[in-house]
């Protein structure tokens, strides 16, 4: 990463919602010690089972984490947009990371030192509550999951898979909420727990009645309403 990036993130970091809770003193004491890195789309940052060393931050881009399983199969797959400091449970007690981290586009990102984010949270009772309030906000998130793996019908399974993303990963535009990362058929499939064929029939069907439009490079949800309906049910 140059250091005009690095320069500019590291003067707007209190900006940045996790970091306001921290005085300048502990923001300098992050910042100093942390590095900064640009990593090209389909970089693997970390693997699942290696040593947690690093939380981090990310500035820009989309993360895909990937869980397997014993037999090799994917048993998780998730996402992490920019703006976003992860992996919250590592930091007081896993020693290894839990998946593998992918850039699912080119990203920048920081890696903060375990025992620099920890040390320093367990002294600020602020942020502490804050970490805490977002963990459990995780924790529904991964309960909507669970759930969705309860609904018989694939092509229900690939709407609420739609909605989650809507959910975790849009932002909100003229009325309409957008997903600015290629999100591919193959993605949605994995993640619905279904195929390929099936994400690309309900993806036309959606389209078709214009309640979304997925491209190479965004998902918009033109039918905001319906995609909470389904989150609220």
């Amino acid at each position: 990463m140059v250091n005009r990036d690095v320069e500019l993130y590291v003067s707007n970091i209190q900006e940045e919602e996790f970091f306001r809770r921290f005085s300048s003193e502990e923001i300098l004491k992050i910042t100093s010690e942390s590095l900064f890195h640009q990593y090209q789309k389909g970089q693997i940052i970390f693997f699942q089972e290696d040593p947690n060393r690093y939380a981090y931050y990310l500035f820009k881009g989309l993360i895909k984490l990937e869980k397997m399983d014993e037999t090799g199969e994917f048993a998780y797959v998730d996402y992490i947009s920019d703006h976003t400091f992860f992996p919250y449970g590592e930091v007081l007690r896993d020693k290894t990371y839990t998946y593998t981290g992918y850039a699912q586009t080119d990203i920048d990102l920081m890696l903060i030192p375990q025992h620099v984010i920890s040390d320093l949270v367990r002294e600020n009772s602020e942020q502490l509550i804050y970490m805490y309030q977002q963990t459990t906000k995780i924790i529904r998130f991964l309960e909507r999951r669970i759930q969705m793996t309860t609904i018989p019908n694939a092509t229900q399974k690939v709407i609420h898979t739609l909605a989650i993303w809507m959910e975790d990963l849009s932002v909100e535009r003229s009325g309409k909420r957008v997903i600015h990362y290629p999100m591919t058929i193959s993605d949605l499939g994995v993640v619905a727990g279904t195929t390929r064929e099936t994400a690309s029939r309900v993806v036309k069907m959606l389209t078709k009645e214009k309640r979304i439009s997925m491209t190479r490079k965004s998902v918009e949800f033109l039918d905001v309403a319906y995609f909470q309906k389904i989150l609220d049910s």
